[in-house]
């Protein structure tokens, strides 16, 4: 017969060990929270931009001109931040 072992019990790795991340998930994890606030942050600096933008250079409100410049400049901030959000978290995250 055969000796039945009790099984080693599992050791919970937390999530962020030592300022690394450990696990393939973890960054995959990681990398879209980055792309959500690097989106939302991304969305809202550009709609600041849009809106100093307007007051600075007197844009016409004329038939919602000036809501065209801005919603512009808030799709400009948002691409910026897709990319730049995920980037930087798994910067952030490496260290």
């Amino acid at each position: 017969m055969r000796e039945v072992r009790a099984a080693r019990p599992v050791r919970f790795t937390p999530f962020f060990a030592s300022g690394q991340i450990v696990t393939t998930i973890g960054r995959l994890g990681v990398a879209l929270l980055g792309l959500i606030l690097g989106a939302g942050a991304g969305a809202g600096v550009g709609l600041a931009g849009g809106l100093i933008y307007t007051e600075m250079a007197q844009t016409s409100g004329f038939e919602g001109y000036s809501g065209y410049v801005v919603v512009l400049w808030m799709a400009c901030g948002l691409l910026i931040g897709l990319f730049a959000g995920p980037f930087v978290a798994l910067k952030w995250a490496r260290r």
